[in-house]
């Protein structure tokens, strides 16, 4: 995303960017000294690094944009976020809603438990689960769906629909992508609106396979459907307008399936710059 000119194309809109540099990265590999969770001691690493930074960050009086990994980098920044004295909502957009703990989950990715270890669900790794110094993390009426299938932000008793159940308990506050296709802008405000309402600020995490994969193929694991780049953008756009605003986390990105040219990542960062553009005038 450096590549692409992510820094060059924020400060071209007038927003004044301050390069914090790359954590240690992790490289994905099977484990196989547990099947579930996988690479948990990597993912607590990685997230206990992000959670410090971000601390750093944001008692600098800065706006964090973290971009890179899977969806537990959310963790360390709710975290750094809690470290720092603050008391955020979570916004999530993506294809899924992230609550697997790792006995429900039998391929052991934590990618898939992010939003269940911010919440502290029955089976979380405590390891993640406390990395913000208190549990949970989020209480579950801080957290706002945005994007997912109506399927997967459906309440369910059935015991082997788990993230279902899971929904049932808590009733979370969710935008399906039903509701959000062909009026973006329309459905992005009422979200902002019912968040706002928590009076603090929100952290909009933004998983890349929340996107058409044919329209913007940059998602490690695709899913079935998804917005166009251009309405997520819109979405975005009205995300980052407001004044409790508090970051954005990037998550998901495999570049090597799209272009070899790199249009398709160049189309994404162009957007996205234009889409936080909207942050300077606070």
């Amino acid at each position: 995303m450096r590549g692409a000119r992510l820094l060059e194309l924020l400060g071209d809109r007038g927003l004044d960017v301050r390069d914090h540099g790359d954590l240690p990265a992790f490289r994905w590999h099977p484990d196989s000294a547990s099947r579930s969770p996988q690479n948990l001691a990597a993912v607590v690493a990685v997230a206990t690094s992000v959670a410090e930074s971000i601390e750093e960050v944001v008692r600098g009086g800065e706006l964090p944009l973290v971009v890179g990994g899977d969806c537990t980098i959310t963790v360390g920044v709710v975290a750094g976020m809690l470290r720092a004295g603050l008391d955020p909502s979570l916004l999530y957009v993506d294809g899924g809603v992230d609550l697997y703990v790792p006995a429900t989950q039998p391929a052991g990715h934590m990618d898939s438990m992010g939003v269940a270890h911010l919440l502290d669900e029955p089976g979380s790794a405590q390891e993640l689960a406390g990395l913000g110094g208190t549990t949970p993390m989020l209480e579950p009426r801080k957290v706002v769906f945005f994007g997912q299938s109506a399927v997967s932000v459906r309440p369910s008793e059935d015991p082997r629909d788990v993230e279902g159940v899971v929904f049932a308990k808590h009733g979370f506050r969710s935008y399906p992508i039903e509701v959000v296709m062909g009026r973006a802008s329309e459905a992005a405000n009422e979200a902002r609106t019912d968040i706002e309402r928590d009076d603090g600020p929100f952290i909009v995490h933004f998983d890349v396979d929340a996107l058409d994969f044919l329209d913007c193929p940059l998602a490690d694991q695709p899913e079935d459907r998804g917005l166009l780049l251009d309405e997520a953008m819109e979405c975005l756009a009205v995300f980052a307008g407001s004044a409790w605003f508090g970051g954005l986390v990037v998550t998901e990105i495999n570049p090597d399936h799209a272009d070899t040219g790199g249009e398709t990542l160049r189309r994404f960062v162009e957007g996205m710059a234009g889409a936080l553009a909207g942050t300077s005038a606070r």
